[in-house]
């Protein structure tokens, strides 16, 4: 499901199975409601797809406590996002781990503040997020059916 964005893994999807892949379910004949477990898509992750979505979320999202110095990330402005490098990381008298950079647009200084297990989003180029997508598509084609790890190679399993 790419949606037409060059920089999204393919991941595996199957039809979904409450509404047959029409992406509404019919009540008591009368009403017509978007179905609830594929959002309206008609289609639903399956566990390989699953499971490889859940590791391009690993490379793409990191815990604060593991960001370093000149890191790109994105910082909350308001209601939006601002990628910048981090300039200064500090742990104030709480705990709570503090970003600082600056806004590329207006030289603004920008702050993060989150707890040292809260979730980072890096902020990765172009070339490196064709990377972290072909590295996601490798990983989804090792996985077995359920959505772990095959033992056997991927070219023997193709041969098999």
């Amino acid at each position: 499901m790419s949606n037409g964005n060059p920089f999204a893994p393919r991941f595996e999807t199957k039809q979904c199975a409450r509404c047959k892949g029409t992406g509404r379910v019919t009540i008591n004949d009368t009403a017509s409601f978007k179905c609830h477990p594929c959002s309206g898509s008609g289609q639903q992750l399956t566990r390989r797809g699953k499971a490889a979505r859940d590791y391009m979320r690993d490379r793409l999202i990191r815990p604060a406590a593991e960001i370093k110095l000149g890191d790109m990330v994105w910082f909350p402005v308001g209601s939006v996002k601002a990628s910048a490098p981090v300039l200064q990381i500090e742990t104030t008298d709480t705990g709570r781990i503090r970003l600082h950079g600056v806004r590329r647009k207006t030289n603004e200084p920008i702050t993060y503040s989150l707890a040292p297990a809260g979730k980072v989003e890096m902020a990765y180029t172009c070339t490196e997020l064709e990377v972290i997508r072909d590295e996601v598509e490798q990983y989804q084609a090792s996985l077995t059916k359920s959505g772990a790890v095959t033992k056997r190679p991927h070219q023997a399993r193709q041969a098999a």
